[in-house]
């Protein structure tokens, strides 16, 4: 805590930190961080300075053959804390947070606000902003300083703040740190910390890839869990009696592989794992990081394993049936798992938020790969308060058609930005160019699903509009064949028969 009385001494008695007129507001402050955080927060100034704004570098993480590529920006660290930035002690409130904050950026008040929070990392009555800016300069130690210290405190953080963002930004964070540190053992320790329903909102194919790549097996529990990743949707029993799906479900694991565990390895060859299609996940929040997502092969799309799964399951769910119809004929049916029953909220409209997406999609350049994830987020958004108004299904609407109509332009951008990032890349390492001339040739179309043309078409089948929802199945099954992805094409080519069926 030594940091801590230098960070004080600094603050109450240097006239360079300290200014006459902020006197009145920082006199004699008294700031403490808890002890679980020493040495992790980010020093712009002073004795205790431990940040130095890099350039725009780029960071390869090779996991096997396949390789990340990770960016800085060369933008400040949005967690970077400077002595001399004027902060109100003691707060009794403060305005609300920015959507993307910085400490720097905040006023005096928020400043004091978040040096509250320092105190205590894992009080959830903090605003989810505050968990963000620390969460920020972590995210930075996974990648260049105390990555296992950092993973310690992230699942203690996770355990308490339920904020759905971060807990995916946090999960993947942390999977991707343990792949590219080869650490097995900080794997299972973030996987046995997982207690709660809402700490599993992370990439499914994220998680596959880490289990693939370090070899590791799944559980009866694993599996159960992505049952509808792998398009398994039978799951009365999985919900009505989980213990008695999952008991069974390990005694057939136990009898076809010889233990109740599995391997991806088992499943997929090698020449099968470079063929599989890839998508995009959001791993980083930190805005001094550029590579925010990552390419991730479509694990849920290698064939024998996605079958295996789906027997495993299937096979599962037909002898929990029979058994549950032996024990009803002797009187001894297990209890059902209660089920709460959810009251109908509607939610207030929240104008902040659509401001806030609002003014980050026309910050983005129109037809490019950022305005389009942005878009995203935007439909989602409208989609969710379709209920209170319906103008704002139809603004749904309208950001999807935009979305559809831009992907020519979003595939250019999509390729532009590969093609840079690879010659950046050989510029770095020195490349033969003849490697780089193949790696530029290799380069596929932006092949991954579009949320927009499901979207769309759920709304117009739900509206009885049939003609408009099998012709956005008709554009997407055209779109999905240009890049290839054949399994959502065909998924619109058995959406499309289903509405035509229902317009008969």
């Amino acid at each position: 805590m030594g940091f801590l009385k230098n960070l004080k001494k600094q603050i109450n008695t240097s006239t360079d930190i300290v200014s006459q007129s902020q006197k009145p507001i920082q006199q004699k402050p008294v700031f403490r961080v808890h002890s679980d955080l020493n040495g992790l927060i980010w020093i712009a100034d002073g004795p205790r300075k431990n940040y130095t704004q890099e350039k725009s570098t780029i960071t390869s993480i090779a996991i096997g053959d396949y390789i990340v590529k990770v960016s800085f920006s060369g933008v400040q660290e949005p967690s970077l804390i400077s002595t001399k930035a004027a902060v109100e002690p003691n707060p009794s409130s403060a305005e609300k947070l920015p959507y993307y904050p910085s400490y720097l950026e905040l006023s005096p008040a928020q400043r004091g606000m978040y040096w509250k929070y320092l105190e205590n990392p894992y009080n959830p009555a903090f605003e989810i902003g505050y968990v963000f800016i620390l969460y920020y300069g972590l995210e930075r130690h996974l990648l260049l300083g105390d990555y296992e210290r950092a993973i310690n405190i992230i699942i203690k953080m996770r355990d308490v703040h339920k904020n759905a963002s971060f807990q995916s930004y946090s999960a993947n964070a942390i999977i991707l740190t343990c792949l590219k540190n080869k650490r097995a053992d900080l794997l299972y320790s973030f996987l046995s910390s997982l207690d709660k329903e809402y700490e599993y909102h992370f990439s499914d194919n994220l998680y596959l890839f880490s289990m693939y790549s370090l070899d590791l097996p799944m559980d009866a529990d694993d599996i159960i869990r992505m049952a509808k990743s792998f398009e398994y949707t039978k799951t009365t029993y999985i919900k009505t009696y989980p213990d008695l799906f999952r008991e069974t479900l390990k005694e057939n694991m136990v009898s076809k592989f010889g233990k109740a565990e599995i391997k991806c390895s088992q499943f997929i060859k090698k020449s099968e794992f470079r063929k599989l299609p890839k998508e995009m996940v959001p791993i980083f929040a930190n805005i001094s990081i550029i590579d925010k997502q990552i390419e991730v092969p479509l694990m849920i799309h290698a064939f024998h394993l996605k079958r295996a799964i789906y027997d495993l399951l299937n096979k599962t769910h037909e002898d929990v049936k029979k058994r549950l119809a032996e024990m009803r004929k002797h009187g001894d049916v297990p209890q059902k798992a209660s089920k709460e029953k959810k009251k109908a909220v509607i939610e207030a409209f929240d104008f902040q938020r659509e401001k806030e997406l609002l003014d980050k999609y026309q910050s983005c350049e129109s037809g490019t790969m950022d305005e389009h994830y942005v878009s995203i987020e935007l439909q989602d958004f409208y989609y969710k308060y379709r209920n209170i108004d319906e103008k704002y299904l139809k603004e749904c609407i309208r950001y999807c058609n935009d979305d559809i109509r831009k992907l020519q332009s979003i595939n250019e951008d999509y390729i532009n930005t590969e093609k840079a990032a690879i010659i950046n890349l050989a510029k770095m390492t020195r490349s033969p160019k003849d490697e780089v001339e193949k790696q530029l040739a290799d380069i596929k179309l932006f092949s991954w699903n579009i949320p927009a043309f499901k979207r769309l078409a759920i709304i117009y089948e739900k509206q009885k509009e049939y003609s408009k929802a099998a012709s956005v199945c008709d554009v997407a099954i055209r779109y999905y064949s240009i890049v290839k992805n054949l399994d959502a094409e065909s998924e619109f080519i058995d959406r499309k028969k289903k509405i035509l069926s229902k317009q008969e």
